[in-house]
């Protein structure tokens, strides 16, 4: 009787070819995959406890999420599947028109196994083989081709494996060169691996850190690499190591590897690797990292006469230490897990994982849903639009005021409109919050799986911990703290640097003051009241456009020639918007 399968290989990934093992419980589905890298090791999984990852960091969190838990029930039921589809389907299923690929035509069928993810098969007609999958994850579409298949001891098995998001150019491809009929399943081999802990120091005190804000909100951290530095960082509690090419260049770092990256918005970003030694905070060390080197919007790293932000720091400090955030001192808190004690008296929230961002449980307007932590995100509460729709919100947020927003995906348009209520961990976060209801289509930030993300404009409200090992967040309030009041003045514009030299008008609000006095999407503002945007942070004009007083006059230089007196005019449309008795 065989129990699994064992298969070994190579895989085209990221640019580099990678030695791939994978081991299939056909009992369950349970499987492990392990992926070495020439910069990287990675690998997942699903065991008795659900499925996990071990991310590009070295280390491992679980996938738990419910819209982890229905991935993980269709994962299990195309492991078996694949090397024996049955030929009655679960109940659900629904045959699918025929469809060509490559000349040959497939039947096709939409299969629902028990508690999972609907996928889509592809099926060569009497062998039943599967030869395509198509499979929604979370905001992203995965295509999965299975191709050369051989007999291994009575068994039909595929050697050629394809998957991939977005195009077919990026696909990882893995070539079996070896499969393995199990009659016992070793009891290690789909064991999670181990966490690294010998790559982390830290005092058995902690180290305490001092933070600063960005001009849009951005929590920042400074941090040396390789012993050099100090250098700023976004610390983002969804993403992994980033560098800025300038900061690998400055670290005389060899970048390798092709690959790309989905995040907020509609586009992708191209990113390469390196390995750094060394990533030092304060007293805290965190040894041989491989890390991501891309190019930055100038939106985010931008700061004018001030050093640039060198990137993003983020799984890689919350996997390994406990981190307290208190945004009324600025500081940030490492601590060993062992000797950290939760907060006396906080809220305490379960942490869950679809990917790699936390996600909590918040009641929004009266609707609870599943919502990303997300310290990376400076903006507004972002509401996605699936989940608005089926709970009756997307009727009055979609009548708020058109608004631009972006990422490293490229810019969308969305409307917002102030909350009417927000509770988490059992409390409510004061203030007038703004909500912004995103598109469809554009990443990350129209996640279907998901309610939305809660970024710093929502987190400043508390003293907040994380504890990744129990999977759990403190809350502590800050009694006096409200959200900043919507200004009162306005220029009806949105202006950014693109480019060091210049803000781009990439808005302009039809009868506002700045379309008044002449400016256009398009137009280029190289001086601010005489200062040269080079001197400028990338989001400075737009602390300026928006003022408590009215009449405030700017003084902007545009790049054909032109100055302008801009007077800033009473903010009465956007107000009278985000009011929720006019929706």
């Amino acid at each position: 009787m065989i129990e699994g399968v064992a298969a070994q290989g190579r895989e085209l990934e990221d640019g580099f070819t990678c030695r791939v093992r994978t081991v299939i419980d056909l009992r369950n589905g349970d499987w492990r995959r392990t992926v070495r890298c020439p910069l990287f090791t990675s690998a997942a999984g699903i065991d008795s406890r659900g499925a996990w990852r071990q991310d590009r960091s070295g280390w491992v969190h679980p996938l738990d999420s419910p819209e982890a838990k229905k991935l993980a029930a269709t994962d299990r039921w195309l492991n078996r599947a694949v090397t024996h589809l049955p030929r009655r389907l679960p109940a659900g299923s629904r045959r699918l028109p025929a469809a060509a690929l490559r000349h040959i035509s497939y039947e096709r069928a939409e299969v629902t196994p028990a508690g999972g993810r609907s996928v889509t098969l592809w099926i060569a007609g009497r062998q039943r083989r599967i030869v395509r999958t198509v499979m929604r994850r979370s905001f992203q579409v995965r295509t999965t081709d299975y191709g050369d298949y051989r007999r291994v001891d009575g068994v039909i098995l595929p050697f050629r494996i394809a998957s991939w998001v977005g195009t077919r150019a990026q696909a990882h491809v893995e070539t079996v060169s070896r499969y393995e009929l199990l009659r016992s399943i070793p009891p290690r081999s789909l064991q999670r691996p181990a966490d690294p802990a010998a790559d982390t120091h830290v005092p058995a005190g902690g180290t305490r850190l001092p933070l600063a804000f960005s001009q849009d909100g951005k929590l920042l951290v400074e941090a040396k690499l390789d012993g050099k530095g100090p250098f700023p960082f976004v610390l983002d509690s969804g993403g992994h190591a980033i560098l800025t090419p300038a900061t690998a260049l400055a670290l005389g770092l060899e970048v390798s590897g092709r690959s790309v990256s989905y995040g907020a918005g509609p586009g992708s970003t191209s990113l390469g690797y390196a390995r750094v030694h060394s990533i030092r905070l304060g007293e805290a060390r965190i040894e041989d990292q491989s890390v991501l080197v891309m190019p930055l919007s100038p939106v985010l790293t931008d700061r004018g006469s001030e050093a640039p932000v060198a990137g993003i720091l983020g799984l890689e400090v919350l996997e390994r230490f406990a981190v307290t955030i208190d945004p009324a001192d600025r500081t940030m808190t490492l601590q060993p897990f062992d000797s950290f004690r939760p907060p006396a008296g906080a809220a305490v929230l379960r942490l869950c994982f679809t990917n790699d961002m936390p996600l909590i449980r918040a009641t929004l307007d009266g609707k609870r849903g599943i919502f990303g932590l997300d310290t990376g995100n400076s903006g507004p509460l972002m509401l996605f639009p699936d989940w608005a729709a089926r709970n009756g919100l997307a009727p009055y947020y979609g009548a708020g005021v058109p608004q631009s927003e972006g990422g490293e995906g490229g810019m969308f348009m969305g409307h917002m409109a102030f909350i009417r209520s927000l509770r988490t961990g059992g409390l409510t976060v004061r203030g007038r919050l703004i909500g912004f209801l995103t598109p469809h289509g554009v990443g990350a930030v129209s996640n279907p799986s998901e309610a939305g993300n809660l970024g710093m404009t929502v987190w400043r409200a508390f003293r907040f911990a994380f504890d990744y090992r129990s999977e759990r967040l403190y809350l502590s309030p800050r009694p006096h703290y409200l959200p900043p009041k919507p200004a009162a003045a306005t220029a009806g514009m949105i202006a950014v640097k693109l480019t060091p030299r210049a803000f781009s008008v990439i808005q302009v609000m039809p009868g506002g003051p700045a379309a008044k006095a002449g400016l256009k999407k398009g137009d280029r503002i190289v001086a601010l009241d005489g200062v040269g945007a080079n001197d400028l942070a990338s989001l400075y004009l737009m602390k300026q456009v928006e003022k408590d007083k009215v009449g405030t006059v700017l003084r902007l230089t545009l790049a054909d020639g032109r100055t302008l007196n801009l007077a800033l005019g009473p903010n009465t449309a956007m107000l009278r918007a985000l009011q929720p008795e006019l929706h």
